[in-house]
């Protein structure tokens, strides 16, 4: 395998819903992985409750 089919499986993979892709042939192997998005986090920050103070 040259590096222009490689280039091209990354493309296929990149361009496909594929999340990961491995080739093993003859003493070659290849792992092609597709970036995850990051994770979105929906809310608000906890807050912590503040203590009355007390008058003396």
């Amino acid at each position: 395998m040259d590096i222009k089919q490689i280039h091209e499986l990354v493309k296929l993979v990149n361009k496909s819903n594929i999340g990961e892709l491995m080739i093993e042939k003859e003493g070659f192997k290849i792992t092609i992985k597709q970036k995850k998005e990051p994770a979105q986090i929906v809310g608000q920050p906890m807050v912590q409750p503040v203590q009355a103070i007390q008058a003396s």
